[in-house]
């Protein structure tokens, strides 16, 4: 039986539930009653339950057995374990060139997001303050946003096409997180985690890679910006490595994710080819961006970035 289930009109209502939340969160008087300031890791923990969590888990049960088993909510193969390295470098060096990049751009306004800013009052407690601070900051985070964005928005849209699939996740992604100066960051982040899930047939590799980026940048992130401000030799010798770095590992991961496509079988693909070769690319992106709830949602992430904050 044919499902018409249209992803660029229903998805997005579910993400619009989570911008809601996330929004209300810093404006409700009993959720600031947990502020960073009070009880962080709570917080934190409250914020991921009750915006990406349950939301998410009320449309998987809506959706029931047309979502859940193409979410790919399993353990990558063997093989794929030098794709999920290379990617993971890759992703932690773009992160961090896009992050110089952002903070060169507005100091104040990149350094105000930070997750670095809501772990650090923490960072010299001790050693299970730091394992509080990677399961509340970087562990559930991964967790919670990968289900939502690489789980459901991603495998919603994979019908459309992969590509279409990988940039309206990594849009709604980018927006969720209400950052101007982080937006780049951001997208390149859920481009690159779209393609892990694609290449290594696994959410739980976007899972992991995730977490490992956010550890990487609450750890690394103040000193790596602490080097840009001196604006000496050793700023021009972190580009270059991190440039460096960054390309090899770049190579390196599209060799591997290119062994790995060769080994999965074609027929295994559940996308209608000769729609998406008749409809194209552009018109599809078109057609999705021009959706009342994605719009909504880039309605919101304007006024709350821009006009409110």
């Amino acid at each position: 039986m044919k499902d018409n289930f249209k992803p660029g009109i229903v998805t997005p209502i579910l993400v619009l539930v989570v911008f809601v939340l996330i929004v209300s969160v810093n404006f409700i008087p009993q959720f600031k009653s947990l502020g960073v300031s009070e009880n962080p890791y709570i917080f934190a923990i409250v914020v991921n339950v009750l915006a990406y969590a349950l939301p998410t888990a009320f449309y998987c049960i809506l959706r029931g057995r047309k979502l859940m088993p193409s979410m790919r909510f399993r353990f990558p193969k063997f093989t794929s374990l030098l794709y999920i390295f290379h990617t993971t470098v890759f992703i932690v060096c773009g992160v961090a060139l896009l992050s110089v990049l952002g903070y060169k751009m507005a100091p104040e306004a990149f350094s105000g997001t930070s997750i670095t800013s809501n772990a650090s009052f923490a960072m010299s407690g001790g050693f299970f303050n730091e394992i509080y601070i990677i399961f509340a900051f970087a562990v559930i985070p991964a967790f919670a946003e990968e289900i939502l964005f690489r789980g459901v928005v991603l495998t919603e849209y994979e019908k459309n096409g992969v590509i279409l699939a990988s940039v309206m996740s990594a849009l709604m992604f980018a927006m969720s997180h209400f950052s101007l100066p982080r937006l780049p960051v951001y997208i390149f982040s859920g481009l690159v985690l779209s393609a892990a899930v694609f290449a290594t047939r696994s959410l739980i590799t976007a899972i992991a890679i995730h977490a490992v980026n956010n550890i990487v940048v609450i750890y690394s992130e103040r000193f790596i910006l602490k080097i840009i401000d001196r604006e000496n030799e050793s700023t021009v010798l972190l580009l270059v490595i991190l440039g460096v770095i960054l390309i090899i590992s770049g190579m390196l991961s599209c060799f591997e994710a290119r062994r790995l496509y060769s080994g999965y079988a074609e027929t295994s693909e559940a996308i209608d080819r000769k729609a998406l070769k008749r409809d194209g690319i552009f018109m599809r992106l078109a057609g999705n961006f021009a959706s009342p709830t994605f719009l909504a949602l880039v309605i919101i992430f304007i006024l709350f970035t821009v006009v409110i904050k």
